[in-house]
């Protein structure tokens, strides 16, 4: 069932609409829950309040607002607000690695334009000096990592996790590709659905016969392919089941991610 609008939402949207400043709030776009049409205008409401445009354009760009609003708030926040070209090159580095924010794909030559305007700001070598030091913070990272004794990998089970995780990011990587139609996309999603289920009875197979997979007898690479599964399931129900499977078995902030997607998914559901 959908979610109900709170009154209290409403008043904040009469009162924001109403007042002098005339901020825009989109109407409720068909694609959006109401919850997320609710949370996404309260922050909206919120960086009218507070000046701030970056999070103006980007709630705008998450309510799939007229991209003029869109783009015209983000070109405000390059020219007048501090620390917006940071987020403007990490989202490109998203972007760079197959990861659209709505920021970026709602017009993505618009994005660009306004992306050059930070160079302009920077200079040339800003985005290459970002992304360098984003490879050096993975580096760091992976290099942290305990070591693995290949002796002790279980490689028919990294082969069965292998497969999972190329059927749990195919479709979704496809769907987010610039190229493809709304009705393309919905086909991709559907496809995914039918891949999601069946890694879901894979999973639970894999969670009965071997337990949660530790780095140590699959590697760092599959770690975490049982978590994306899991994370991707959209009933609350299973969500909580296989909850107290994992919830030792995974770091805290993996942990919050699982259960802010299920107190997400929860609201929608109301």
């Amino acid at each position: 069932m959908s979610t109900k609008i709170s009154p209290y939402f409403l008043l904040l949207l009469f009162c924001a609409c109403n007042s002098t400043s005339n901020p825009y709030f989109p109407p409720k776009h068909s694609e959006l829950s109401n919850w997320d049409y609710e949370a996404y205008t309260e922050i909206l409401a919120e960086s009218y309040d507070a000046n701030d445009h970056f999070t103006s354009a980007f709630q705008l760009a998450n309510l799939k607002a007229d991209n003029t609003y869109i783009y015209a708030s983000l070109e405000e926040a390059v020219k007048h607000q501090d620390g917006t070209c940071q987020k403007m090159y990490d989202i490109q580095h998203l972007a760079d690695q197959g990861f659209y924010r709505h920021l970026y794909r709602n017009d993505t030559l618009r994005f660009r334009e306004i992306f050059e305007m930070c160079l302009s700001k920077d200079g040339a070598d800003a985005y290459r000096s970002f992304k360098a030091e984003k490879n050096a913070e993975t580096e760091v990272y992976l290099s942290s990592r305990p070591p693995v004794d290949s002796s002790q990998l279980d490689h028919e089970l990294i082969k069965k996790l292998e497969q999972i995780y190329i059927d749990d990011q195919y479709y979704r990587i496809e769907a987010n590709k610039l190229d493809k139609t709304a009705e393309e996309v919905d086909s991709l999603w559907s496809l995914q659905l039918i891949n999601d289920s069946l890694n879901l009875l894979r999973v639970d197979t894999i969670l009965s016969e071997y337990g949660y997979p530790s780095y140590r007898n699959v590697g760092h690479e599959q770690a975490h392919t049982i978590f994306l599964v899991l994370h991707h399931i959209p009933v609350v129900e299973l969500r909580e089941k296989y909850f107290s499977l994992i919830k030792d078995k995974l770091d805290a902030g993996k942990i919050d991610l699982f259960m802010t997607r299920t107190e997400t998914i929860q609201r929608e559901e109301l």
